[in-house]
C-alpha cells in the first residue's frame, strides 16, 4: 500500500524555468503537484531574458539555476553573497559574506587547506535554503581512439594538453 502526504497550499507556487532545464523543471512541478502544490511552470526561453527577469523579480518563488566546471569553491557558494551581482536566491547574510570574503582570500592559495570552511559555509547556506540542489549533471566529453594525453581539468579538457596521432 502506497500511502502520500498532501499540504495543501492556497495559492500557486511558480517555478521558473529556463531552455537548458526545461524537462527537469516540468518533472519538478509534477512532482510538487502530488505534494498537493498549485505549482505552475513559468517558462522563458531565452537565457539572456530569464536572467534578466529574475534579477529584477525578488519575489520570484523558485527557479532554475546552474553552474558547471566552477574550480573553487567560492566560485559556487559566492553567488549567495551580498554583492553578487547576479544572485538570483536575492539572499544575503552578512555574517556568511564575512566568511566568503576570508574563502575568496584563502582558497586560491590553499584550496586543500581550505575545505572545511568552504564546508562549513556550504551547511551554514544549506540551512537557510537559499537555494535547494536538485541535480548534479554528469558532462561526458567524447574523444577519439587518435586522441592522446587527455587530461580534464576540474570539468575543463586541457586542450593545449592534447595530440592526435
Amino acid at each position: 500500500m502506497t500511502s502520500s502526504i498532501h499540504f495543501p497550499c492556497a495559492s500557486r507556487l511558480y517555478v521558473w524555468s529556463l531552455f537548458a532545464f526545461h524537462r527537469e523543471s516540468q518533472y519538478f512541478v509534477a512532482l510538487l503537484r502530488q505534494l498537493g502544490y498549485r505549482a505552475r511552470l513559468h517558462y522563458i526561453a531565452d537565457a539572456t531574458a530569464y536572467f534578466a527577469a529574475l534579477d529584477k523579480t525578488p519575489s520570484a518563488q523558485a527557479g532554475f539555476f546552474g553552474w558547471f566546471g566552477n574550480t573553487l569553491a567560492v566560485d559556487v557558494l559566492g553567488t549567495v553573497g551580498c554583492h553578487f551581482r547576479s544572485n538570483p536566491a536575492h539572499f544575503c547574510d552578512p555574517h556568511i559574506d564575512a566568511q566568503l570574503a576570508r574563502l575568496a582570500k584563502e582558497e586560491p592559495a590553499d584550496p586543500a587547506g581550505t575545505t572545511g570552511l568552504a564546508a562549513a559555509i556550504d551547511r551554514e547556506i544549506t540551512n537557510k535554503a537559499p537555494w535547494v540542489p536538485l541535480f548534479t549533471p554528469r558532462l561526458a566529453d567524447v574523444t577519439s581512439a587518435r586522441v592522446g594525453n587527455y587530461e580534464d581539468n576540474s570539468g575543463s579538457v586541457l586542450l593545449d594538453q592534447l595530440w592526435v596521432r
